[in-house]
């Protein structure tokens, strides 16, 4: 985000915003294959329907089809016919306001459902972007610029992720899953198909910067974008790692968009430095991803939850930064 100097900065790292290993009889580690088809058995698991639809029926009907009922239904089994009578029953709630626009579920009345939304949450950053969205789409470019400055320096993110995911447990531990199965399959479902609005948005405004009058107009035009870019990769909504990724990849995009050895008034330090900052950022991503793969098939189930609950407070880059040093210990552990 933009910080309260007008200028745009970095933060050091992005956690500063926000049954897998078996044993043999004799207690011993299985080795790194058995590791891996244990990681491959997870995921096959994960294809699998959560629920069938009587299941999924009676739970409703049990709980009135009740807003949070329909939601944690509809993002959990990704039904959208759920999400939209969810949206006809409770038209005014944020939540189903956001599960509507970030699902483009009425997509001739988009832009009524993001107002609403706006009108709901106008503390939120998420809101301002996608009514900034609204506006570059209909070629309404100061009004779109005018939120893209105002959510840039909103320090709100609100994507509903928290709230969906306690819905989809409490619905899981009551059709009778195990507390590992509730929470490893909840988060694994937050919606972040919204992300793409993003990218979207970064390239119109890419676009009208490169149109700018002045050098001034330029420089903040580019610290705009690349603020949007910094609340994906180290704001509020920088719990996974997709996120990081867009996020950095867009800061990226703006900060190439100018003179690399010229510091700008509207950034904390000259271009150049900071791409190379985000190409770091880049690679510790990547790293994480791939030891996330490498390392969680060696977690038994209770510390596979553990995993998961760390991600639901910490973001998923410390709890892979968690899984590392906690499957060395382990290993360390073994080979002595």
């Amino acid at each position: 985000m933009v910080e309260e100097d007008g200028t745009h900065g970095r933060a050091d790292t992005a956690s500063n915003k926000g049954g897998m290993r078996t044993t043999t009889d004799a207690g011993e580690p299985q080795g790194e294959d058995d590791a891996s088809d244990r990681f491959d058995q997870w995921l096959e698991e994960f294809q699998k329907p959560v629920a069938t639809a009587a299941e999924i029926h009676a739970y409703l009907e049990a709980h009135g089809r009740s807003r949070e009922a329909l939601a944690a239904a509809g993002v959990l089994t990704r039904d959208d016919a759920l999400l939209r009578e969810a949206a006809k029953r409770f038209p005014e709630d944020p939540m189903v306001q956001f599960l509507v626009v970030a699902n483009n579920l009425f997509p001739d009345d988009r832009r009524e459902w993001v107002e609403r939304f706006k009108q709901s949450q106008p503390d939120n950053a998420l809101a301002a972007y996608y009514m900034a969205r609204e506006h570059l789409a209909a070629g309404e470019t100061s009004a779109a610029i005018a939120e893209l400055r105002r959510g840039a320096g909103l320090e709100k993110f609100e994507d509903f992720s928290e709230e969906s995911m306690l819905g989809m447990d409490a619905m899981m531990l009551e059709m009778g899953k195990s507390p590992f199965e509730a929470k490893s399959r909840s988060t694994s479902r937050i919606p972040l198909a919204y992300l793409g609005e993003f990218s979207k948005i970064a390239d119109q405004l890419a676009a009208i910067q490169q149109e700018a009058t002045t050098p001034g107009e330029a420089q903040e035009l580019a610290a705009i974008g690349a603020a949007m870019g910094n609340d994906l990769s180290q704001g509020p909504a920088a719990r996974s790692i997709l996120t990081q990724v867009i996020g950095l990849g867009i800061e990226a995009q703006f900060l190439k968009l100018l003179d690399p050895e010229t510091k700008s008034p509207y950034f904390s330090g000259d271009p150049a430095t900071m791409l190379a900052e985000i190409e770091t950022e880049m690679d510790n991503v990547r790293i994480r991803a791939g030891q996330l793969v490498e390392r969680m098939g060696k977690l038994d189930e209770p510390m596979m939850s553990h995993y998961f609950d760390r991600v639901r407070i910490s973001g998923e880059a410390a709890a892979i930064d968690w899984l590392k040093r906690t499957v060395e210990t382990q290993d360390a552990s073994t080979a002595d």
